[in-house]
């Protein structure tokens, strides 16, 4: 039994000193998650070593076009595999620093972030609930709901919670693009 057990801590020490000098200076911040089974006739059980460090991340793109403008929505979703830990925002970009996208009418210089209160399904079942605040230089910061329906294409609808400088808004959103 002394043997048995001797031999297990030898391996597993083993085992991690080999997976350490392989992985490099990474192996540092790598977190692992042990699984052991063990009949009830013996106390040695094989083991399996997972990496669970890295999340899945997704960033999706989505153009607005409304009756007062235009302005392109990043969601970002950041998901540990395995764990209760996530991420889930939503940001505006002002024009200066996503030219690739031009903010116009109402949007123009207009930045934003929050969160994402909901979002699921596929196709034009899919939808999101996005709640946070938006702000323009020289502006006081207004909260806001947005809701988007559909994709690739589909509707959404801003709607400010306080007074400030956006109106309500509504018209067309479009699935432009996903990373990760």
């Amino acid at each position: 039994m002394k043997v048995q057990l001797s031999m297990l801590v030898a391996f597993t020490v083993a085992v991690t000193l080999a997976s350490a000098a392989a992985a490099g200076p990474d192996a540092a911040r790598q977190r692992v998650t042990i699984t052991t089974q063990a009949p009830k006739t013996t106390s040695v059980a094989p083991f399996a070593l997972t990496p669970s460090n890295k999340p899945h991340v997704q960033t999706g793109f989505y153009p607005v076009e409304g009756k007062r403008g235009s302005v392109t929505v990043r969601i970002l979703i950041r998901d540990y595999a395995g764990r209760t830990r996530y991420t889930r925002a939503w940001r505006v970009l002002p024009s200066a620093t996503a030219p690739a996208s031009p903010s116009s009418g109402q949007y123009v210089d207009v930045s934003g972030e929050g969160r994402i209160a909901r979002i699921g399904g596929k196709a034009q079942a899919w939808s999101a609930r996005l709640e946070g605040f938006m702000s323009r230089p020289g502006e006081a910061k207004q909260r806001v709901v947005i809701t988007m329906n559909g994709r690739p294409e589909g509707v959404f609808v801003l709607t400010p919670l306080q007074p400030g400088f956006l109106k309500r808004d509504s018209g067309t959103q479009s699935h432009a693009a996903t990373t990760g």
